[in-house]
């Protein structure tokens, strides 16, 4: 087994090597760029001196010169620093890879400057550096190029005009992204973006959709015109939303937003009422099933239910056998508030 030799310090310990004193051993394996610890395993293997274990290090490196790209080199190390090449990392892949020297070296060299990434003739340590300076997230990036199987620079390109294109306005404010809008609303991008996929519609009719529904549950930003989510009265109908109002009437939200200035939303929504001006858009489809009872409208049965507190399966059960759904809800409602005044009175007692 070797034992490494470990140098012993004397105050008069020197010895020559190329005509030249040296102090330590340490000291002339620098100027030689000889491995020190090489030198040393050596001397101890051999039980040699100092100036024999260097003058063998020496000659190797004579008769040992190291070619890479049709150039000689005087050693391995020499060629991975004027190549900007970690050498021990080098060394590290090139046992794993049991390659060749100068075919480890040409592997490594290609590997470190694919991690690089060039793009709109700007060089950026990686890929997703680069994307990071555009401002875009470099997984979202990847999948999007994945999908539309294209090398990463051209997937950058696409994904950058993809999101210039993603922008959306809604309530008279321009959003980056569409997961942006949704996240202001407390919406869930994925579920939209579902629902508008399924229904072939687009994300902005899946947004009036989803706020149709009352599925707001987190707080509003401030920048959110609130109008849009507050009740308003048109026509003696009461309606939950703004929105909801405007769908009814086939009213652009977007148009009542950009002409309201300083005027009131339900002056608005008259104005271009009266005049006929409605969206281009196809209004949402849960619409058809709306109705209107006691002055108020209702999307379809299943929001009603769920304001007034009456059972969903019961007014089903009855429409089936002919019933209006005006005649359900006033038995329902009318024993919904005898059960109360009977609980009252009983309390009462």
């Amino acid at each position: 087994m070797n034992v490494i030799y470990k140098e012993v310090q004397h105050n008069n310990y020197s010895f020559s090597v190329g005509k030249k004193t040296w102090k330590s051993i340490k000291e002339c394996c620098n100027y030689y760029g000889l491995e020190y610890q090489s030198v040393i395993q050596y001397k101890s293997n051999h039980q040699c001196d100092a100036e024999i274990a260097i003058q063998h290090f020496i000659d190797y490196k004579k008769n040992h010169y190291f070619y890479f790209r049709k150039k000689k080199w005087n050693s391995m190390k020499e060629c991975c620093d004027y190549y900007d090449v970690n050498y021990k990392a080098f060394l590290a892949c090139k046992k794993n890879w049991n390659l060749p020297s100068e075919e480890a070296l040409k592997k490594y060299i290609n590997m470190v400057q694919d991690r690089k990434f060039i793009f709109q003739g700007t060089t950026y340590n990686s890929f997703v550096e680069c994307c990071r300076a555009y401002q875009v997230n470099p997984v979202m990036v990847d999948r999007y190029r994945r999908q539309k199987k294209l090398m990463r620079r051209r997937g950058l390109i696409a994904y950058l005009k993809y999101k210039e294109n993603s922008s959306i306005c809604f309530g008279n404010i321009v959003y980056d992204t569409f997961t942006e809008c949704c996240r202001c609303y407390g919406l869930i991008p994925g579920l939209l973006s579902a629902y508008a996929k399924r229904n072939d519609t687009s994300l902005y009719s899946a947004l009036i959709h989803f706020i149709i529904l009352n599925k707001i549950k987190n707080p509003i930003e401030n920048r959110i015109q609130k109008e849009l989510l507050m009740p308003i009265k048109y026509k003696g109908i009461e309606y939950q939303t703004t929105v909801l109002c405007c769908e009814v009437l086939s009213i652009d939200i977007e148009t009542v937003f950009q002409i309201k200035g300083n005027r009131t939303i339900k002056s608005v929504i008259t104005e271009l009422d009266q005049k006929g001006i409605h969206m281009k858009r196809t209004r949402d489809a849960i619409l058809e099933k709306g109705f209107c009872y006691r002055n108020t409208f209702y999307p379809n049965i299943g929001i009603c239910c769920k304001i007034l507190g009456v059972n969903k399966g019961y007014i089903y059960n009855h429409l089936g056998k002919g019933e209006t759904i005006e005649n359900i809800l006033d038995f329902l409602l009318k024993n919904i508030q005898s059960d109360t005044c009977q609980y009252k009175s009983g309390y009462s007692a």
